[in-house]
């Protein structure tokens, strides 16, 4: 049994409960919200605790699930002995990245009311895309064209939420 496992399940199928339970409170469908604004927690919060609900019967009956414990791994097996290995220390590369992302997520907020949705997502995907290592120039921009396109199309247009215009285009 993986007692970890086990209690993070449990935890996440209570958590589940907890908000589908403030979900009821939310406006339920109308003439002009066919679903409603408890729809969507409601329905993630099912998901939630199906995932927890696996968990702590995959803890419970020992099933191991190879990159999926929650539990630390048992001393040495190959993935403890690797860790060994490292250094406790992260590397200067890793720490320049998480750097990077930070500055990029703060740009992207402050560009949006600006330059609008469109172009400021195209550009901070672009640079996200960048930072993880993608040097090629056409690769980096086209998907973050494709990401952009589909962040409009499902908010824009599917779910009717008004993107930021930009007030530079104004």
């Amino acid at each position: 049994m993986n007692r970890v496992n086990v209690a993070s399940g449990l935890a996440c199928v209570a958590f589940a409960g907890w908000v589908y339970w403030m979900a009821l409170s939310l406006p339920t469908a109308g003439a002009l919200d066919p679903l409603g604004g408890a729809f969507l927690p409601k329905a993630l919060a099912v998901v939630l605790a199906l995932l927890g609900a696996a968990l702590a019967i995959t803890g419970l009956l020992g099933i191991g699930v190879p990159g999926g414990q929650a539990a630390a791994p048992k001393p040495g097996t190959p993935a403890t002995r690797r860790e060994e290995e490292d250094t406790a220390e992260p590397a200067p590369e890793s720490i320049r990245r998480v750097l990077a992302y930070a500055a990029g997520l703060v740009a992207y907020v402050w560009l949006m009311p600006v330059i609008g949705f469109l172009l400021s997502s195209f550009v901070a995907f672009t640079y996200f895309i960048t930072v993880l290592g993608q040097r090629h120039p056409v690769k980096a921009p086209l998907a973050a064209a494709g990401i952009t396109a589909g962040l409009y199309l499902l908010f824009g247009v599917l779910f009717g939420v008004r993107l930021p215009v930009g007030t530079l285009f104004q």
